[in-house]
């Protein structure tokens, strides 16, 4: 009887002990076991690692995040229509498109190939900066066969992560580490197939996005086609960068290959001399950026600036400077208030005047909080400069991230003075169209306007970019009642007022 008592608890032990572990496993599911199931989903391991190259044609339209009038949206839209191929066993891809926007039309040849980007220009390639590269290197890596690959090559890399939703769908949550790059996969938990991809990403040597430092670039894929030879392939990819929507792809045509023709393949090289002069290129990244020796240029007494992709003015007064605007980098900016400090070093710097929102024109502004030096800028701005001051730059880190220092703001909402006997100047919200988030800085003395972003004057084609932009600015002059007789910007040397008035009596003429 103790005998049958005892077995019993050791059979009811045992069951309890597969229940658990069937549970336990259930909760926890094995990242091998996963992968396995999304291999095989997307046509099984020998179909993945038959592909070596994927010809496809595509259509594309991407989001201007970095200039559009409002950091959420509604955002400036361009496109793209091409045909591309990519060779997944030595990565790089060789890319024919049409690109349309508001600002440009372009016909272009893109090759990337061993982390270098050239375009083709009339059978002549030339290098394109390393932030260009960088952004080739990062859309490979949102390929999803040449994940698949690489995972299948360390596939004990493969970590679980637990359980998300995603899109309102279960998914399982995977991640494993490539080139000491960090990459997160979202599968399915019901087709297997991968939802979305997300990287851990950096572009220090852009203008654009290096001010947001280690930022999670992110891929969602839909619209799967069966492709010949049982490989599944999501034919749209939407890109979101920093949480925000960057670009969207549909590819209308893709083919899967284990060979292409010899032509093809030398079409996908780099010649060595191209590398040559790309060695020879300053490949430095954004920080390293030099005031221009020959880009100062003076108004009058107290009152210059340095030219640049960007350019920056300064005031200077009997009780301080102030200097208009912070391009770029921090690097940049470390240098101009080095120049400032060393031409004036009695003088306290009182603060830096950011005049719009676009990301080039503030990219330098976190050398400005880590100086502890005012940021004076329209109210609509703080939410975007407080997220650039708190952006984490730990791979390449600059003052702030050094020492971390809260930022100074003074947000504006109406006018402000600053007097003084030789340069006062009068700061007014443009509250404009374009100029929704800008400022302009009038200086009554001088008679003289600077007008943020809103003019820019091409001295090659002898005209003005957007004239609604001009409207704008004399507005403003006009509301203001401000003599102007000589206007500079932050793309405009100065120039005189009277072209600006012509310019806008030119755009009003009706078409005849």
């Amino acid at each position: 009887m103790k005998n049958h008592f005892i077995n019993q608890r050791y059979w009811a032990l045992l069951l309890s002990g597969l229940l658990l572990s069937s549970t336990c496993f259930a909760q926890s599911p094995n990242a091998q076991q996963i992968l396995d199931r999304c291999v095989q989903a997307f046509g099984g391991k020998a179909a993945i690692n038959s592909v070596k190259y994927i010809k496809s044609s595509f259509l594309a339209h991407y989001h201007m995040l970095e200039q559009s009038e409002r950091p959420e949206g509604p955002y400036i839209v361009a496109y793209e229509d091409g045909s591309e191929i990519k060779d997944l066993t030595n990565p790089g891809f060789r890319r024919e498109m049409t690109s349309k926007s508001l600002l440009a039309q372009s016909k272009q040849i893109d090759i990337f190939e061993k982390d270098l980007l050239v375009r083709d220009f009339s059978g002549r390639a030339f290098p394109l900066p390393g932030d260009f590269a960088q952004q080739a290197r990062l859309y490979f890596l949102q390929s999803p066969l040449y994940l698949l690959q690489q995972v299948l090559k360390n596939p004990n890399s493969v970590q679980y992560q637990g359980k998300k939703t995603i899109q309102g769908v279960p998914n399982y949550h995977l991640k494993f580490n490539l080139n000491q790059t960090s990459i997160e996969l979202f599968i399915n938990q019901h087709t297997y197939l991968l939802t979305s991809v997300a990287l851990d990403t950096e572009l220090p040597n852009g203008f654009f996005w290096s001010i947001w430092g280690k930022f999670k670039a992110q891929v969602y894929y839909s619209l799967y086609h069966l492709l010949p030879g049982g490989v599944r392939y999501p034919q749209q990819w939407d890109l979101v960068r920093h949480d925000l929507p960057y670009k969207t792809y549909t590819f209308t045509k893709v083919a899967l290959h284990q060979t292409i023709n010899e032509e093809e393949q030398s079409q996908l090289k780099i010649a060595q001399k191209t590398r040559t002069v790309a060695k020879r290129m300053n490949r430095g990244n954004i920080q390293s950026l030099k005031i221009k020796p020959k880009g100062k240029f003076a108004i009058s007494d107290g009152l210059f600036g340095w030219k640049h992709n960007w350019n920056v003015g300064v005031v200077v007064q009997q009780n301080g400077v102030y200097i208009i605007e912070a391009p770029m980098s921090s690097g940049y900016s470390e240098q101009i208030i080095q120049a400032v400090q060393k031409q004036y070093p009695t003088k306290k710097i009182k603060g830096v005047i950011c005049t719009s929102d676009a990301w080039p024109h503030i990219g330098g502004v976190r050398q400005y909080a880590a100086s502890g030096i005012p940021i004076y800028t329209q109210q609509l701005n703080k939410p975007i400069l407080q997220r650039i001051v708190k952006a984490n730059h730990v791979s390449y880190p600059d003052a702030l991230q050094k020492k971390p220092k809260k930022a100074r703001f003074r947000l504006l909402d109406k006018k402000l003075t600053l007097d003084d006997p030789n340069n006062p100047m009068v700061i007014v919200p443009a509250n404009g169209e374009g100029a929704e988030r800008m400022l302009f800085i009038y200086f009554p003395k001088q008679k003289v306007l600077y007008a943020s972003d809103m003019v820019q004057y091409s001295a090659r084609r002898k005209s003005f970019f957007m004239p609604q932009y001009l409207s704008e600015v004399n507005r403003i002059v006009q509301e203001e009642k401000w003599e102007v007789d000589t206007v500079f910007a932050m793309h405009t040397s100065p120039i005189p007022w009277q072209k600006v008035i012509e310019a806008i009596k030119k755009a009003k003429q009706a078409n005849r």
